[in-house]
């Protein structure tokens, strides 16, 4: 277990600081368009790291879904990233750590937080 939280660790920081030295930084909107029906408050394509972590109700969404990635010491590298971003840069290396089912899985729990 703690070679893989390793794995992740060290994955992600080198994907990361890479991801920052190569590609474009990610845009500023921090949530996608709100809806008629139902304004979205985040989303896993648009809203950065640091807005869901500085959310207790959003944090633990993500504790939830994907706690290695949350409490690595390297997720504030990843701060100005969308988790489809992070999602992105890992997949060369962790496909499992952040696979389309659990970006599905966190998108669906965050539209059910309520609005602030």
């Amino acid at each position: 277990m703690s070679l893989k939280l390793f794995a992740y660790g060290a994955a992600a920081t080198l994907i990361v600081s890479q991801s920052f030295a190569q590609a474009p930084q990610p845009s500023k909107s921090t949530t996608a368009p709100a809806t008629a029906s139902q304004p979205a408050k985040y989303d896993v394509n648009s809203t950065r790291m640091k807005v869901l972590l500085n959310d207790p109700d959003a944090k633990a969404v993500l504790e939830k879904h994907i706690p290695d990635l949350v409490n690595s010491p390297d997720v504030q590298n990843a701060s100005d990233m969308t988790l489809k971003d992070m999602q992105q840069a890992l997949k060369p290396f962790a496909p499992a750590a952040l696979s389309d089912e659990k970006l599905e899985a966190i998108q669906k729990d965050l539209a059910k937080l309520p609005a602030k």
